[in-house]
């Protein structure tokens, strides 16, 4: 992970009162974070810094001076990406809220602040883990929180020159503005999937186009796409958004068509698709899922059945498509039948209509002539 990701994930801080006692040297790999009368207090809550998963918990400790193994006394850790862990230290015995595997949230009361382990006063120690390489979560990891950590705009920071008189500065998050509204994903028109919460929206394509914002995560109708100063830029809503080669920003999901077309052929009984805009569904109905538009051509038709005021035609290939009413979406092409003369004698015009009707459910020709 680099150190821009790293920044990227937004950590927080473990308490809404951010004042330090002791910052982070080569012999106390963390930040002491304080508290006064009008800001919290012993027993005041803990806080995941930011969105992660508890991979440990150390509970039992009291409040002594002890050593080695006890240093942090009760404390909590939580992965937040790849070779990224934060520490909070010298917690209340009992008061943990979670477990160990729980997915948590920033800003969610994981604990309780006391002096358990080797403290000499109720505070809590806070330590950063970045492993460049993804792998390790080990001490040697250790960074310093000042550089990485963001006080949020709910958080309050006291006197940024507490400790020993040494000047300390706390990086402020204010979070940016966000548009878009996602839709429903729709097979029949292109869209995109913007997967990073961190993808500018711009007045107009390019990089010259004003900002308004981080765009929304989801999906959108592309309205238009054009290729500028290296991207290619997506108009959804009422801006644009680039796209990289890799995809890693957003996804495209062109217009989705089904089907594969077959030779003509005059044994069986075919359709022709003619539109370019014909939906293509699950089961014959207009309540079935739509699979994607059918790709024009010619298709082996096993079955029909006339349903919700359409005729609806089988491709055999898993999906359904249904004549307009027209007749202008599809060509039904019956398979060539033998000549049959069939003599029949003394028919009423009852019988004649039924014999009729027959022939044409079944797309059989049928003429009546004297004999």
């Amino acid at each position: 992970m680099t150190e821009n990701q790293l920044l990227s994930l937004h950590i927080g801080f473990p308490r809404n009162f951010i004042a330090l006692s002791r910052g982070f040297t080569s012999s106390h790999r963390g930040i002491d974070m304080c508290w006064n009368e009008d800001y919290g207090g012993a027993y005041a809550p803990v806080f995941a810094p930011a969105d992660g998963e508890v991979v440990a918990i150390e509970d039992g400790w009291g409040n002594t001076w002890s050593s080695g193994v006890a240093n942090w006394g009760n404390y909590i850790k939580i992965k937040h990406g790849t070779g990224v862990y934060t520490l909070s230290a010298h917690l209340l015995k009992g008061s943990f809220k979670v477990k160990i595997g729980d997915k948590v949230k920033r800003g969610q009361t994981v604990a309780q602040m006391n002096s358990s382990g080797y403290s000499n006063g109720c505070h809590v120690h806070y330590e950063l883990y970045w492993d460049k390489n993804g792998s390790g979560s080990g001490t040697q990891y250790r960074v310093d929180p000042l550089k990485y950590c963001f006080a949020f705009p709910d958080d309050y920071v006291g006197d940024e020159h507490y400790f020993s008189g040494e000047a300390y500065h706390i990086m402020r998050y204010t979070p940016v503005k966000r548009v878009g509204d996602p839709v429903p994903r729709n097979k029949m028109v292109n869209q995109i999937e913007v997967i990073t919460d961190t993808l500018n929206a711009r007045k107009e394509a390019g990089l010259s186009g004003a900002l308004l914002g981080y765009v929304n995560q989801g999906i959108y109708d592309v309205h238009a796409i054009a290729e500028k100063d290296g991207y290619k830029w997506y108009q959804i809503d009422d801006f644009w958004c680039a796209n990289n080669d890799a995809e890693t920003w957003c996804h495209y999901m062109p217009t989705e068509y089904v089907g594969s077309p077959v030779q003509r052929d005059e044994t069986v009984n075919q359709i022709q698709v003619t539109a370019t805009t014909l939906r293509a569904r699950k089961y014959p109905s207009l309540s079935a899922d739509v699979l994607g538009y059918a790709n024009r051509g010619y298709y082996n038709c096993p079955e029909f059945i006339d349903a919700e005021g359409y005729r609806w035609y089988s491709t055999g290939q898993g999906f359904w498509v249904a004549q307009s009413k027209d007749g202008d979406w599809v060509t039904w092409l019956p398979k060539k039948n033998p000549h049959y003369n069939l003599t029949m004698y003394d028919l009423t015009e009852e019988q004649k209509a039924h014999v009729s009707q027959w022939c044409k459910d079944n797309n059989i020709r049928c003429e009546w002539v004297e004999c």
